[in-house]
């Protein structure tokens, strides 16, 4: 047995050893893992950020040509020259401001959409002039006063800009086009080169059907982000993609440094591995195995470099030693204990017996109680039968109903594998059982709903509860619906801040207000204020809408 704990705690040892390396690369992978995770997210945001810092930086560099057509196409003197096409207000306006705004093609349409004025700053007037023709501005601008897309030129992609032309009174446009207002920029390498400037990236005019290589993989291992804007036609049809590529190189910084860290932390915790598994070589597992042969072999030369310690291991050599003189005594002392057991569990059966017998009286005692209240029930029927007064007889039964509702309480316990407490809500449902067969007969037509679930009552409280409850419920039906002999009797019992609130209510034609409940000459009521006094509770009556009684009482422990 000791050298099977010696063999196993030093295999423990080893084991933990094991187990504390596997939990240190776990967690080292895991931290590499987080941290390459969270490159990979800021790669992601680093990309969504160029991606969105194109876009705002292109519609910028675009403001001037959304400026320019917006400015010159609620003008007067503009909305005549679309009908003239005067060469030297052209000239004079359009030529001079299109340096300033940036713009390198001009078109002029009348309201006709005849083409009245071109103009390029290349010089090519045939082949430029087509990049926009009068049926695709009627088109465009049948939807909208305002447009804008990207046409393809000999000498690269080309941004255009228009709008309707309108009165100086009418900066709304409300009226009808007198004219149609075109501009147009080439993007040409020198635009290419100021957007690359400007956004610190590389940008690049590629075909739109070229694989779209945009955004980041989430790769920690991709320091390259690259962010894609479609360049679409008039058409709403791509005809060019504007590439923007950048190395983030601030992340690509923070991973080397990472990686540093990372070796740094995994050199140190080798170190402290090592040395934890050569401190507990010498100080844990070698004088376990000495002391683990001395008790294998019985032979106490083993511990002979031990027993002058005053560490633990050293107490643990010399407690070896008094082993088996103490194994004796401590036998002896396992039988006596043993013995001392067996009598602790024979008077336990003994109780037990002594309970169940108890159980069985008990039993037995409300099985009597409820046979001889029986006897007391069918003795007052037969004296019932051979009265004649009427209202004796009513008095009687009256009576009977009293006793059973005390006889079913001591039925219950007897059928109960709880003596002390009955469910309540079930002894509800009998007793009101029992008086709607006794009482209702088919020319009744009234309904009795019970609420009381998981409510449990002492047999003190149980007994006057019941008689309450047999009181009310009867006066109800006998006195709460006249004549109609139609309505609704409501019966709840629930749990309160511990207290036990029970509620009788009927829809019926009510009490009058000016009855006192504690002095009444009825006996029934009588004896419904003093079971109340008996269960130290309280009891309120309410006549609204029919009759309601509410008795509220704490049941004693």
């Amino acid at each position: 047995m000791k050298t099977s704990f010696f063999n196993n705690t030093q295999r423990s040892i080893i084991y933990l050893l094991i187990a504390l390396a596997l939990l240190v690369a776990t967690g080292l992978h895991i931290y590499k893992e987080l941290e390459n995770s969270r490159i990979s997210l800021m790669l992601v945001d680093e990309d969504k950020e160029n991606t969105k810092l194109l876009k705002n930086i292109i519609t910028l560099k675009s403001a001037s040509l959304k400026v320019f057509t917006e400015d010159y196409t609620y003008w007067d003197d503009m909305l005549l020259f679309a009908s003239t096409g005067d060469t030297a207000w052209a000239t004079e306006n359009i030529v001079a401001s299109a340096q300033t705004y940036k713009s390198d093609y001009a078109w002029v349409f009348d309201k006709n959409f005849r083409l009245t004025y071109f103009f390029s700053a290349s010089g090519n007037l045939l082949s430029d002039s087509a990049l926009i023709s009068a049926d695709i501005v009627r088109k465009l601008t049948g939807k909208n006063r305002f447009f804008e897309f990207f046409a393809k030129s000999d000498s690269g992609i080309v941004e255009i800009r228009g709008a309707t032309i309108h009165p100086t009174s009418d900066p709304l446009r409300i009226t009808d086009p007198g004219g149609y207002f075109v501009v147009g920029r080439l993007w040409s390498e020198q635009w290419q080169t100021e957007l690359s400037s400007v956004t610190n990236s590389s940008i690049e005019i590629i075909d739109p059907k070229m694989p779209d290589n945009s955004g980041h993989d989430g790769s920690w291992n991709s320091f390259q982000i690259k962010s894609l804007l479609m360049l679409k036609d008039w058409q709403q049809k791509p005809i060019a993609s504007v590439q923007s590529s950048r190395e983030a190189t601030i992340i690509k910084i923070i991973h080397k440094q990472v990686q540093r860290e990372f070796y740094i932390i995994v050199i140190f915790i080798s170190g402290v591995l090592v040395l934890v598994s050569l401190s507990l070589y010498y100080l844990v597992n070698l004088p376990l195995k000495k002391i683990s042969r001395s008790l294998k072999e019985n032979n106490p030369l083993y511990l002979s470099g031990l027993t002058g310690k005053g560490n633990e291991f050293g107490e643990m050599a010399r407690l070896v030693g008094e082993f088996f003189l103490q194994k004796k005594e401590l036998l002896k002392k396992i039988e006596e204990q043993a013995e001392a057991e067996e009598k602790i569990r024979q008077s336990e059966e003994v109780l037990k017996h002594s309970l169940k017998e108890k159980e069985v009286l008990l039993k037995e005692v409300h099985h009597r109680v409820k046979n001889n209240l029986q006897i007391i029930i069918s003795l007052i029927r037969l004296q019932t039968s051979r009265i004649a007064n009427r209202v004796t007889v009513e008095q009687l039964h009256t009576s009977l109903n009293r006793i059973k509702s005390i006889a079913l309480v001591h039925e219950m316990l007897y059928g109960s594998h709880d003596l002390a407490n009955i469910d309540f809500g079930i002894y509800i449902q009998k007793i009101t059982s029992s008086l709607r067969d006794i009482y209702l007969s088919s020319q009744y037509d009234i309904k009795i709903d019970i609420s009381a679930n998981n409510v449990f009552l002492g047999v003190d409280s149980a007994v006057p509860c019941a008689i309450i409850i047999n009181e009310l419920v009867t006066n109800a039906i006998k006195h709460a619906f006249g004549r109609s002999k139609k309505g609704n009797i409501s019966i709840s019992l629930n749990t309160e801040g511990g207290f036990h609130v029970l509620n009788v209510h009927d829809n019926g034609i009510g009490m009058s207000k000016e009855i006192d409940i504690y002095n009444t000459e009825s006996l029934g009521m009588h004896l419904i204020s003093s079971l109340t006094e008996q269960l130290d509770g309280t009891l309120s009556v309410r006549t609204e809408g029919g009759t309601s009684f509410t008795l509220k009482f704490k049941e004693e422990i």
